[in-house]
């Protein structure tokens, strides 16, 4: 859609993914997941598929996931780690990391269904 001479779809998507950004910077992690689901929700097939923007938020909820790992925030990391998932299922390195957290809470059959999606 076209506004004197301006893509008012391309700057809604784009607003979109840096409040996302913005969000998970200042570490207001509920939110970012709440405006990512939104922005997904409202956008067409095609927006999704020239959005490189899942990877760039699984790669940095992942990075928060191992912070809170090393810290042994092992709730936290598991959360983090479980909205990376969601955003990019397909990396097994995520799924590795969502297990060693799981096993540090003992939490067995959790853990071992994560370390079958391993490849």
């Amino acid at each position: 859609m076209q506004l004197f001479g301006w893509d008012l779809k391309s700057l809604w998507k784009t607003s979109n993914q840096k409040r996302c950004l913005a969000l998970l910077r200042a570490e207001r992690l509920a939110e970012a997941h709440e405006a990512y689901r939104y922005m997904i929700d409202m956008s067409d097939e095609a927006m999704l598929a020239s959005c490189p923007f899942e990877q760039e938020c699984s790669a940095l909820y992942s990075s928060n996931g191992d912070t809170a790992l090393a810290a042994k925030s092992y709730d936290t990391s598991i959360q983090l780690y479980s909205v990376a998932i969601e955003l990019d299922s397909a990396n097994d390195t995520i799924f590795a990391k969502r297990c060693k957290a799981k096993l540090a809470k003992m939490l067995w059959e959790d853990a071992l269904l994560d370390a079958q999606k391993v490849r």
